[in-house]
């Protein structure tokens, strides 16, 4: 949701559903998301290479980065400040 929620605010269209392999060898560029990886751009498909470009990913990616690291509003409250203890 938070990739999604993102690019909305980016005005980015996204969405998910069901991929065809020709749709992706179409794409101009390719990413992965998801918990444990967030977000991974693809460099290749079945031999097909991915520019080194990828304003899409890198908008994403920032905006994402930014978010989980509190340098940008949390609209959405993805996050819990936690104030820092002094355990001495």
């Amino acid at each position: 949701d938070t990739v999604l929620a993102l690019a909305g605010e980016l005005g980015i269209p996204a969405g998910e559903e069901p991929v065809e392999a020709a749709e992706l060898a179409a794409a101009d560029e390719v990413f992965l998301t998801g918990t444990a990886g967030e977000l991974v751009p693809a460099a290749s498909l079945d031999g097909r290479g991915y520019p080194g470009e990828r304003p899409v990913f890198d908008a994403l990616s920032a905006a994402f980065r930014d978010a989980v690291t509190g340098h940008r509003p949390s609209p959405r409250g993805w996050l819990t400040p936690v104030p820092a203890v002094s355990l001495t």
